[in-house]
Parts: C-alpha cells; sequence; structure tokens
C-alpha cells in the first residue's frame, strides 16, 4: 500500500495534456485523454451499482452495443464530463480565492480512495464470481485515484477556506399558483412584503424570515427534510431551483416564485447579498455539501461550457 501511495504521489494530473478536447470551461480545456481515463471507471460504479449479487442471473454489461444499457452508457458518459466540469470549476475557485490544496491534504485523501479500494478486493475474494465488482476494482486506476483525490482535497479546502454567495431572504407561503403570480407582481412594483403576506400567505400573518442562506444550502436542507418526512417546513423542496433563480442570474433578482415540493407556491424576498465563509458551519461535511451544490447548481449553469463530443 506504501508503494502504491509513493508512486500515485508522484503523477501529476491535468487535463490539458492533450491536443484532442471533449470540452472548454470557461476556456480552459477539458482533454480527451483525461476523459478516457476517468469513463471506464464511471462505467464500472455504475455497474456494479445496478448488480444483484443475490440475482440468478448476471446483469449485462453496460456497453452501447447493447441496446438496453445505451441509457446507462450515456449515463456514464455524462457522469465522466460532469466530473471533470466540477473539478474545473472547482479549481477556478480555488485559485480565484487564493486557496492552496497540500500535498498532505491530497495524500490524506488518496489513502481513504485506496482504503476503498482494499476493502473492496478483499470483498472480491469473498465473492470471486462477481464480474461487476471485479471490474469495479480494476478500475481504480491511479489516475482515477488522482483525479478524485484532488476532487475530494478540494472541496475540503474551499469549504474550510472558501467564500460562497449567501442571500437574506424571506418568504410568503401561499396555495396556488395564480396567488403567488398575484405576490410576486405587487411585490415588484413596490407594494410591501409584509403587507402582502397578511393578505395571502397561508402560514400566518408575517413573512417567514429564512435568515442568511448560502447558495447549495437549500437543496442540502430539502434534502434532509425528504429524509425527516418534514413537509411542515418553509422552502422545503425548493432544493437547486433556488439556487439558479437566485444566485445564477449575473443580475441578482429582488423576488423569485417556485413551487415547493411540499405544495403550493413560495414567493420569495431576496435581500443582503454578500460574500461570506462557512466558518459559522461546524459539520465539515455540512460544508462541503454546500460548495458540492453550489458547484453544480450555480457555477455550473453560469460557466461558458463548449461540448466537444456526442452523448449518447
Amino acid at each position: 500500500m506504501l508503494l502504491l501511495m509513493l508512486s500515485l504521489s508522484s503523477c501529476a494530473y491535468t487535463t490539458t495534456n492533450d491536443p484532442l478536447a471533449v470540452a472548454q470551461v470557461n476556456g480552459t480545456t477539458i482533454s480527451l485523454s483525461a476523459y478516457q481515463m476517468i469513463l471506464p471507471f464511471s462505467i464500472a460504479r455504475l455497474e456494479y451499482s445496478e448488480s444483484n449479487p443475490d440475482a440468478n442471473n448476471a446483469v449485462p454489461p453496460v456497453d452501447w452495443r447493447i441496446a438496453s444499457k445505451r441509457g446507462d452508457y450515456a449515463q456514464a458518459q455524462q457522469d465522466t464530463l460532469d466530473l471533470l466540469i466540477d473539478l474545473e470549476l472547482l479549481n477556478e475557485q480555488l485559485h480565484t480565492q487564493h486557496i492552496n490544496v497540500s500535498t498532505k491534504s491530497i495524500n490524506n485523501a488518496k489513502s481513504l480512495i485506496i482504503a476503498q479500494q482494499i476493502a473492496l478486493q478483499q470483498q472480491l475474494t469473498q465473492d470471486p464470481t462477481n464480474s461487476a465488482l471485479s471490474a469495479l476494482v480494476a478500475s481504480f486506476t491511479q489516475n482515477v485515484v488522482e483525479v478524485y483525490a484532488r476532487q475530494t482535497a478540494g472541496l475540503e479546502a474551499l469549504a474550510q477556506s472558501g467564500k460562497l454567495p449567501q442571500a437574506r431572504v424571506y418568504e410568503i407561503t401561499v396555495a396556488k399558483r395564480q396567488q403567488a403570480q398575484q405576490v410576486l407582481e405587487q411585490a415588484q412594483h413596490g407594494v410591501n412584503f409584509e403587507k402582502l403576506a397578511q393578505k395571502y400567505s397561508t402560514e400566518g400573518p408575517a413573512s417567514s424570515d429564512l435568515g442568511s442562506v448560502f447558495a447549495g444550502q437549500f437543496t442540502f436542507e430539502a434534502y434532509l427534510a425528504a429524509q425527516d418526512n418534514q413537509t411542515d417546513q418553509f422552502s422545503a423542496g425548493v432544493g437547486a431551483a433556488f439556487d439558479k433563480a437566485v444566485f445564477v442570474p449575473q443580475r441578482p433578482p429582488a423576488f423569485v416564485m417556485l413551487p415547493l415540493a411540499t405544495g403550493g407556491y413560495g414567493v420569495f424576498a431576496i435581500r443582503q447579498y454578500a460574500q461570506k465563509t462557512l466558518a459559522g458551519i461546524a459539520s465539515q461535511n455540512v460544508r462541503i455539501t454546500y460548495v458540492e451544490n453550489w458547484i453544480a447548481n450555480t457555477l455550473y449553469p453560469r460557466a461558458t461550457i463548449r461540448q466537444y463530443i456526442v452523448v449518447g
């Protein structure tokens, strides 16, 4: 394991060392070789997730030549491309915010990934005929470990020291779309938001003060609410739609209307935009989740992406 770690430490992964490109992200090239390095792992991971060790018949491999698996193959392609795009967006933020990712952090991330690989190898010794598991173990190449380790270490560094967009948010919840549209239009024309709450809100005579909300926060909290079957929370279920409506636009909106997964509609008043650190959030895992959601739901839709390959 130590020899493997040493060999991985000397591997300098880059997405720009190939004249052939699969995409550009804000002017930075993602090379075909980088894509081809990660795709087998994406395919193997998808195959393993679909396999059933208790089934009598083996699951067909994810192969574009098998008509029933072409959708899965396209998903693996998209997963690979999304990973590399997200990595470029992460690196861009680390550079912009002058955050250094230490070699120690990358090596720590590698050790955790290698530990997962070893656990899968041990599992394979107990189930040697599991072709999906065998393919997954074989797909853990040095380059795959390097890419995922750099992503993990980068996310940790950005969650620890970086800044994310934040807004102060107030909400009025109504039952019908027509009512929500009326609230939105009146608020946009200067009608006092609290007076609108008194007239239309189904949750009491005042708007709900949601406090200062980070990009990526509602996606995470909506997920937790769904896990706990909590259907009575304000803003439950807006998630990525909120991020795209509030943080993606170049010109910040003052008011946004969105359907709620729990039923009804929310009209949000957006105030006090700022860039803030996540230092006040104790859990590192929560901070990382916010950063991941921010990259996927805000930076990705706002980025200039040129794709040169066909997925599917």
